[in-house]
């Protein structure tokens, strides 16, 4: 009994330990569960917190996760950082994971996901606490501009570890854009306009267009949004949202950006632009010419498609407002700004929008002025009818070892004075004439440090101390001769001589040159003389037809010189015959005209400079008879004569009824009627008289 009695109380204290236990877990199992539905549905309005309210983000890396799930409906999720399938409307859809970021004020975790397809698009924001089972999925469709919220039973799993996101090849899209909703929230600036469904927004250097797609507009949250489909004019499609925030009109953001052709996620970033609704904006109407077909505001393009003047909606402030200058006519004719109705004659101008507001833009004719020129200096442009346009006189440009020099202009031009202008009575062409000069640097070698040195440049002298080198600019295609020597009262030990000119390359070089481009001269000078040789050569072709010998020859290296020509016979002292100078090339010539017969020697010397050897040429020979001393005489006189002899004969038709001519060959006389010739050439008889010389011939 006793036993009994101690045994009873036993087993309920069991039983009621094990209902206590099992009632506390309960209890723990219901409050993680409300925890996480009050987490839920704290986070239960439309708004999608700017990225701010996250505490991490890596736009290269996603959390690892897996979720999966079902609604009441019995739809279906199934995801993970390689993206996974959400069930919708009893359709399987899609989805790639393209951001990840924990909303630390609500114990969250956001996974951005996407599915794309050629015409539409969908953007759906998963929220679940770690190792849960409620899960939330809030999904917009574009092609519906449906946004629905669904709630799934499941499990929600993120580990500590993360992935690359994937690479996806970029697409071509074609989703007809436009807007889905009236717009209420607008925003203006250099970053962003926004006064109506549609608007422009700037990235980069571009203007993407922007249209609307949902907006949430509450008291209760810190950030009102915009959420807005941007196209670019090549072909890109981006998904944004645009928060403006409640207390500060001037703070407008641009987040959670997704470019729809290849899943990559844009960086948030803060607009330059002020925002408003729609009941504070004004309207802003501008009068132009007809040819006038868009104007800017804020920097951003408005169109009109009528002749009716241009209306545009705009926040109260400051905007600044411009036009285009002109309106091409074709042939160099345009109507072109002249000034605001308001006197105002600024393009582009400040407006300060407080109240609707009406302008006209005055237009006048203008000219085009263009200007032809090989290189950079007064641009022309457009000016008004009956404008003067001072041209002024563009400087040297110089390039390296290049120096454009400007000569003049040409064309549809008025001179006054030292003033060109033009009158812009109608388009006008001006051509800019520009001469061309290369750098030319002489520099001397093998010469002690301080000596000074005279460069002689076409007769022009100039002097420069060595190691200094001088530079001059030559005109394009010009030929130059140069020289230069040493200074009379600089004394150099030893006596130094010019051995010639290298390049800056080191070739050898001799004068002239022509001026071809940019060029280093350097004048070698050495202690030594340099030797040079001196060709002789006889020509005697002339000798029985003119009675010349030509005497011809060269000197190496070529100079520019004198030299002398020397000739004897029979081993008489030499003779000086004339005096002949070279050309910049070292040849040389001379006619000689002899009246001294037998065997004849003849020489050419050069006496050699400060800085060149004497040279003597070889000896040549040549053997000059009586015979052709006479008949050089005859030849002369015969030549003389012809002409009267010519006209007593009345011409070639009685000159052959009327001479004969005597020909001598050998000891025998010919004699020969010169009627069956017709007529008589003075050639023939020059002819008879050399048959005869030859034949008589005596040294």
């Amino acid at each position: 009994m006793i036993r009994r009695l101690k045994k009873r109380p036993s087993r309920r204290m069991a039983r009621i330990f094990i209902f206590a236990s099992l009632f506390v877990i309960l209890l723990c199992i219901q409050g993680s569960i409300g925890h996480g539905q009050s987490t839920l549905r704290n986070n239960g309005t439309n708004g999608m917190p700017t990225q701010s309210a996250f505490s991490t983000f890596d736009s290269t890396q996603i959390v690892n996760f897996n979720v999966t799930g079902k609604n009441h409906r019995g739809e279906r999720i199934s995801i993970s950082q390689q993206g996974g399938i959400i069930e919708i409307a009893g359709k399987e859809v899609y989805f790639i994971p393209w951001k990840h970021l924990f909303w630390s004020e609500k114990e969250l975790h956001a996974f951005f996901l996407a599915n794309v397809t050629r015409t539409d698009f969908r953007v759906a924001f998963l929220f679940f606490a770690n190792h849960t089972t409620n899960l939330e999925v809030r999904i917009f469709e574009y092609s519906s501009a449906t946004y629905q919220r669904l709630l799934y039973q499941g499990i929600g799993i993120v580990t500590s570890t993360s992935s690359p996101l994937r690479n996806h090849p970029t697409q071509q899209l074609s989703i007809a854009p436009q807007p889905k909703i009236t717009n209420k929230l607008f925003a203006t600036g250099p970053d962003l306009f926004l006064v109506g469904d549609k608007g422009y927004i700037k990235q980069g250097t571009s203007i993407l267009d922007l249209y609307s797609l949902r907006n949430t507009i509450t008291a209760r949250l810190e950030w009102n949004e915009l959420w807005a489909l941007l196209v670019s004019k090549s072909g890109d499609y981006y998904f944004s949202i645009i928060y403006v925030n409640a207390a500060d009109r001037n703070r407008v953001l641009l987040g959670h950006g997704l470019r729809l052709n290849d899943y990559h996620s844009l960086e948030q970033r803060e607009l330059k632009a002020s925002w408003g609704t729609e009941g504070e904006v004004c309207y802003l109407s501008v009068n132009a010419a007809p040819e006038v077909r868009e104007i800017w505001v804020d920097d951003f393009p408005f169109k009109r498609d009528d002749e009716s003047s241009f209306k545009v909606t705009l926040t109260k402030g400051n905007h600044t407002l411009r036009l285009n200058n002109g309106t091409d006519e074709g042939g160099g004719v345009r109507v072109g700004f002249s000034r605001w109705s308001d006197g105002d004659t600024s393009n582009p101008r400040i407006v300060k929008i407080e109240s609707d507001m009406e302008l006209t833009a005055e237009y006048c004719k203008e000219y085009l002025l263009t200007v032809e020129s090989r290189y950079r200096c007064f641009a022309g442009g457009w000016y008004r009818e009956g404008q003067v346009v001072t041209v002024p006189q563009p400087p040297s440009v110089e390039q390296d070892e290049v120096r454009y020099y400007f000569e003049g202009w040409s064309g549809d031009i008025n001179l006054n004075n030292d003033t060109t202008f033009v009158i812009m009575d109608s388009p006008k062409t001006i051509h800019a004439s520009w001469r061309t000069l290369y750098r030319i640097t002489l520099s001397a070698s093998g010469l002690p440090e301080g000596t000074e040195v005279i460069y002689r440049l076409n007769e022009l002298e100039s002097r420069s101390t060595t190691p200094t080198a001088l530079e001059k600019w030559l005109t394009e295609n010009s030929m130059l001769n140069f020289d230069a020597y040493l200074s009379i009262d600089g004394a150099v030990e030893p006596q130094l001589f010019l051995q010639g000119w290298r390049t800056g390359r080191g070739e050898e070089v001799s004068p002239p040159i022509q001026v071809t481009g940019p060029q280093e001269l350097v004048a070698v000078f050495t202690s030594q003389k340099r030797s040079t040789e001196l060709s002789c050569r006889v020509l005697t072709e002339d000798l029985l037809t003119a009675g010349l010998l030509v005497i011809e020859g060269e000197i190496t290296p070529p100079l520019q010189t004198s030299v002398i020509i020397e000739y004897r016979t029979s081993g008489e002292p030499w003779t000086i015959l004339a005096s002949a100078e070279t050309t910049g090339a070292g040849k040389y010539r001379y006619d000689w005209q002899p009246t001294t017969s037998g065997i004849v020697q003849i020489r050419s010397r050069y006496l050699g400079d400060a800085s060149h050897i004497a040279s003597t040429s070889e000896t040549r020979s040549v053997a000059i008879s009586q015979s052709m001393l006479r008949f050089e005489r005859f030849a002369g006189a015969f030549s003389s004569s012809t002409s009267s002899l010519y006209q007593e004969v009345e011409g070639p038709k009685d000159l052959g009824r009327s001479i004969g001519v005597q020909f001598m060959v050998g000891m025998d006389t010919m004699y020969e009627k010169c009627s069956t010739l017709g007529y008589v050439k003075p050639f023939w008889s020059i002819g008879a008289i050399v048959i005869w010389s030859a034949s008589t011939a005596l040294f």
